[in-house]
């Protein structure tokens, strides 16, 4: 799941800019979802590594992915 490292990769990046720093309109949005991505994060995380049914676990992280950006 690269698509699901690359997004706490880009969160991190974001969270850690200077305040003074202008962050893209995306990179804001982001950061206003932070708790929500990091909940989402570590919840598909648990059930890959609980060795839950991979296509179960891609149509739950489907569905929080769209809960996140809601």
């Amino acid at each position: 799941m690269l698509w699901l490292m690359d997004s706490v990769n880009i969160l991190t990046t974001y969270l850690s800019a200077p305040g003074g720093l202008p962050l893209p309109d995306q990179g804001s949005a982001l950061v206003g979802r932070a708790v929500g991505l990091c909940r989402m994060a570590d919840q598909i995380s648990a059930e890959l590594a609980a060795g839950a049914d991979t296509r179960a676990v891609w149509e739950s992280a489907l569905a929080r992915v769209q809960a996140v950006a809601a």
